[in-house]
């Protein structure tokens, strides 16, 4: 793989196309489209919208939905970590972030 990357290998330059990646990664159209509909199953029983969508190549879905939710969805608990000097909040399911 580095060898596309490098002036000096004959294989410089010969990057895969976007459609030779996604049959690399690409999940199966039932694979997403199971995942998609458990997504959908959820945000019609819910009061918070859960939207998704499908990453270029197709090997895995983003998913929008509020912390609550998704508390839900996945069976865990979210906590809220704020970084006063740099002014930024940090949601993990696990402490993840030291306390220094």
């Amino acid at each position: 793989m580095e060898s596309v990357s490098d002036p000096t290998s004959v294989n410089y330059g010969k990057h895969l196309s976007n459609e030779e990646i996604r049959a690399i990664v690409s999940l199966e159209e039932n694979e997403i489209t199971l995942v998609e509909n458990w997504l959908q199953a959820i945000a019609d029983k819910s009061l918070c919208a859960v939207i998704t969508n499908r990453t270029i190549h197709h090997d895995h879905i983003e998913v929008s939905t509020c912390v609550r939710q998704a508390e839900h969805m996945f069976n865990l608990k979210m906590t809220e970590f704020y970084h006063p000097a740099l002014k930024s909040t940090v949601l993990s399911h696990e402490k993840t972030i030291k306390e220094d």
